[in-house]
């Protein structure tokens, strides 16, 4: 049968024991960002849309859940049964449960059954491919449960400089160089974009630096994560720059393509010290909201294939993340 119809045959192929597992997975971050934007020649698509989100770091992947909900969309996360409880008090507040959600919210789908009915229904697949390569059998298995008539669009959401890196091992890597988890999540990547060509599906790739930043999500405020995120920083620098960065850093320098390698590990551990934007660094809520605002383009009239877009984020000065209009400006401009 070309559907699944197991939750053990779709956990086995996809993996989905490690996604979101606590063993395998980062401290949740506080990220969100309600973003109501769209390219100029684009239009934002039908209440019916629907999307299915899988991939690492799970905070990434609730995130982008969590907005494309907000903006409309029936958006749903693969995740492991394990963290359901966890990932839905991330989202929605420690004293929510799956009787309280609204049909409106986002969706954690780990039965087999639910995976295959939100796959069969999606009109874009989003890959966060940041933290662990999306393999070939997990990317085939989920492929194969959608519907070709269906599925117009991929979306990867993938790390910064890791098509320019130069490759270093040992003590060189220390300054700056390309390590095998990102040759690795490169070769996942160049899949997809080949996947996408063989069956003629729009690909937006959304690259993201070192990851900073978050922001509690409560009644009133329309991006982050719950404010019980905050209990899971235990170091207390982290917290700090973590609520720093989404009070002053939630804006977007937004360019086109690939960027300019991450740098070394060295750097990296200094950076971790501020809150100030750095050509390097990416506001988890910014990057949530664009990789939304890419997913959420419709074919320019005319044409039945969406456009094709690369571009990376990177953190600039900001109290608040982009708007619809500001996000459409940044995105228009991109050449």
């Amino acid at each position: 049968s070309r559907r699944l119809t197991t939750t053990a045959k779709i956990s086995a192929t996809i993996g989905l024991s490690s996604i979101g597992h606590p063993t395998t997975t980062r401290t949740m971050s506080r990220s969100i960002l309600l973003i109501n934007c769209i390219l100029a020649h684009a239009s934002i698509v039908a209440d019916a849309f629907s999307t299915v989100v899988y991939g690492l770091p799970s905070e990434l992947s609730l995130l982008v859940t969590k907005i494309a909900a907000r903006e409309g969309a029936d958006a749903s996360l693969i995740c492991a049964s394990s963290v359901e409880e966890r990932f839905r008090s991330l989202l929605y507040g420690v004293d929510t449960s799956a009787a309280d959600a609204s049909p409106d919210d986002a969706k954690l789908v780990v039965e087999g059954e639910d995976i295959e009915r939100a796959l069969s229904n999606a009109d874009c697949m989003v890959f966060v491919n940041y933290e662990q390569p999306v393999d070939p059998q997990t990317l085939n298995t989920l492929l194969q449960n959608c519907d070709d008539e269906k599925l117009s669009q991929l979306v990867v959401l993938s790390k910064m400089g890791i098509t320019k890196s130069k490759e270093q091992s040992g003590f060189g890597a220390f300054f700056g160089g390309s390590s095998g988890k990102d040759r690795e999540l490169l070769a996942s990547e160049e899949l997809i974009r080949k996947t996408c060509e063989e069956k003629n599906l729009g690909l937006a790739i959304v690259r993201a630096g070192l990851l900073k930043g978050g922001g509690p999500g409560e009644d009133g405020n329309e991006f982050g994560l719950d404010r019980c995120y905050y209990s899971t920083l235990v170091d207390f620098l982290e917290a700090s720059v973590t609520m720093a960065h989404d009070k002053f850093t939630l804006g977007a320098d937004c360019v086109l393509g690939d960027t300019e390698p991450l740098p070394g590990m060295i750097k990296q551990t200094q950076s971790k010290s501020t809150f100030e934007p750095l050509p390097f660094d990416t506001n988890r809520v910014t990057v949530a909201g664009a990789t939304v605002a890419a997913m959420m383009m419709t074919p320019p009239e005319g044409e039945a294939r969406r456009r094709d877009l690369e571009f990376s984020v990177r953190a600039a000065k900001a109290e608040a993340p982009p708007t619809m209009d500001e996000w459409s400006t940044i995105l228009q401009g991109l050449k």
